[in-house]
C-alpha cells in the first residue's frame, strides 16, 4: 500500500521504504523546504517534499529550485549523449571541435581534460569587464568562449585537477554548441529532459521562474567549517585578483560568487542565462529520473538515452588528487596560524575525485557528502546540500534539493543511509 501522506511531508513512499519517509520528515531543512526522490531498479520508491518554497507558499509537487553545482552533472550528460552517439571523442583534442582552442599551450588539451576539471582553466580573468552581478554579460556566449579559448592554462592539461566552478559549464557548453549547433540548454531539453520526462533545465523560461523556490540561508558555511576567522580568510583569498582562487570564484565588482550566490542564482537575472556550471533548475524527481537512467545503464521506462558503454566510460575514475585551485601562499599561512590558535587541523586543498564530468563517490575517507556506501556510485553535489547520484551496482538513482543553502549534506546523508537500509 502506498503512503499518500505522512506526518510532516507530502508525496508517496512505496512499501518497505517507510524508513526513508521517516528520515525525511525529521531533521532540519533550514528556513525553507526541500524534496527527495529515489528510484530502485528503475522504479520510483520515494517521492516526498515538505517545507516552504517561499514565504507563505508551501513546497508543492511541481516546485523546482536552483541545482547549484549539481547542474554540472547535466552539462556532463549532454557531452555524454554526444559521446554515446559517436559525435564526441573524449580522447580527441578539444581543438578538433573548437579550433580556436588550440592556442596558448592548449593545443594538446583533450576533451576528457575539460570533462574532468583538469584542463587548467578554472577561472575567467578580468571577468568584470564582461559580466556583472546584475545579470549583464552572462548570455554573451560567443565572447565568453573567445576569452576561454585565448587563455593560457594554469597547469599542463591533464596533469592536475582543480574545480572549474563556473568555467566548466561554459567549456562543456561550447563543445556541445560546436558539435550540434544548439545551446546546451536547448540540447538538454530536446535530447534528454523531454524524452526522459525529467523536470530539469539550464536557462529558465517564465514558466519555470514562476514555480521556482526562493533561495535563502541561515548561515553559509565554507569548506573551512564554522570558524569565522577561517571563513573570512577564505573570502579574503577569493578577493585577491589574479590568483587562481579569485578567478575561479568569479571575483568582480568587489564581490566573489560565494558572497552573492544566493541572491544572484535565486533571481531571474541569474536563472535566465545558461550558466551550465551552476544555475540549472529542476525538481528532485527530475534529478532522480536522470540518475535512475544512469543507474540502469542508460535507459529508463523504455527510453534509451545512452549506450551502456558510454555509462561505463563516463563513470570510471579519470583523475583524483588535491585541488590545484587553492589559496595563495599568504592566505595559507594565515589560515594555518588561525587553525593552530583554535586547536583545529590546518586547512588543506580539497580532495577531488573525478570521473568524466561526475564526482566519484568517496568512501575511504571522511568527506563532505556521500553517494551511498558503494565506491562505484557517481553524481554531483551542489552548494547548500543539493545532491544527485547513480549507483549502478544497487541500481539506485537519487535526487535531493532544498532552498535553504546554509549548512551541509548531513540531512541528505541521513536520508540516503535510510534508503540503503531498506534495500534487500
Amino acid at each position: 500500500m502506498t503512503v499518500e501522506r505522512a506526518p510532516m511531508f507530502a508525496g508517496t513512499v512505496a512499501p518497505g521504504f517507510e524508513a526513508v519517509g521517516e528520515a525525511f520528515a525529521t531533521g532540519s531543512l533550514g528556513t525553507g523546504g526541500g524534496a527527495f526522490c529515489a528510484y530502485v531498479d528503475g522504479v520510483k520508491v520515494v517521492d516526498v517534499w515538505r517545507g516552504s518554497a517561499r514565504q507563505g507558499v508551501p513546497w508543492a509537487e511541481d516546485t523546482i529550485t536552483t541545482l547549484m553545482s549539481t547542474t554540472k552533472a547535466l552539462a556532463a550528460l549532454c557531452a555524454q549523449v554526444l559521446h554515446s552517439r559517436g559525435l564526441l571523442d573524449v580522447d580527441a583534442p578539444v581543438a578538433q571541435y573548437w579550433p580556436e582552442f588550440a592556442q596558448a599551450g592548449k593545443e594538446k588539451a583533450l576533451v576528457r581534460h575539460v570533462l574532468s576539471h583538469s584542463v587548467g582553466l578554472p577561472g575567467l580573468p578580468r571577468a568584470g569587464t564582461l559580466l556583472d552581478w546584475e545579470g549583464r554579460g552572462w548570455d554573451a556566449y560567443d565572447e565568453i568562449a573567445a576569452r576561454l579559448a585565448s587563455l593560457e592554462p594554469r597547469w599542463e592539461p591533464g596533469t592536475r585537477c582543480g574545480y572549474h566552478a563556473i568555467t566548466y559549464g561554459w567549456l562543456v557548453g561550447e563543445l556541445v554548441r560546436r558539435v550540434t549547433g544548439r545551446s546546451i540548454g536547448t540540447f538538454l531539453r530536446e535530447e534528454i529532459a523531454e524524452p526522459l520526462r525529467a523536470d530539469v533545465w539550464i536557462g529558465a523560461s517564465a514558466a519555470e521562474l514562476k514555480r521556482s523556490a526562493d533561495l535563502g540561508a541561515e548561515s553559509v558555511e565554507t569548506t573551512f567549517g564554522p570558524l569565522a576567522e577561517l571563513n573570512e580568510i577564505m573570502m579574503g583569498a577569493a578577493r585577491k585578483e589574479g590568483t587562481a582562487f579569485a578567478e575561479a570564484s568569479i571575483y568582480m565588482q568587489g564581490k566573489a560568487l560565494a558572497e552573492v550566490a544566493l541572491d544572484f542564482l535565486g533571481t531571474p537575472r541569474g536563472r535566465t542565462p545558461e550558466i551550465a556550471g551552476a544555475n540549472g533548475l529542476g525538481s528532485a524527481r527530475g534529478l532522480a529520473r536522470v540518475f535512475a537512467m544512469l543507474s540502469m545503464g542508460g535507459h529508463l521506462d523504455g527510453v534509451r538515452i545512452l549506450s551502456p558503454e558510454s555509462v561505463a566510460r563516463f563513470s570510471d575514475l579519470s583523475i583524483s588528487g588535491p585541488s590545484a585551485v587553492w589559496l595563495d601562499e599568504e592566505s595559507r599561512a594565515q589560515a594555518a596560524t588561525v587553525a593552530e590558535k583554535n586547536g583545529v587541523p590546518a586547512p588543506e586543498p580539497m580532495f577531488e575525485h573525478w570521473a568524466l564530468g561526475y564526482q566519484k563517490n568517496v568512501v575511504d575517507r571522511p568527506y563532505l557528502y556521500t553517494f551511498g556506501p558503494r565506491g562505484e556510485a557517481f553524481g554531483h553535489s551542489g552548494l547548500g546540500g543539493q545532491l544527485g547520484f547513480a549507483d549502478p551496482v544497487s541500481r539506485v538513482g537519487v535526487g535531493f534539493l532544498r532552498n535553504c543553502a546554509g549548512g551541509s549534506w548531513e540531512f541528505s546523508d541521513r536520508v540516503v543511509a535510510a534508503l540503503y537500509e531498506c534495500l534487500p
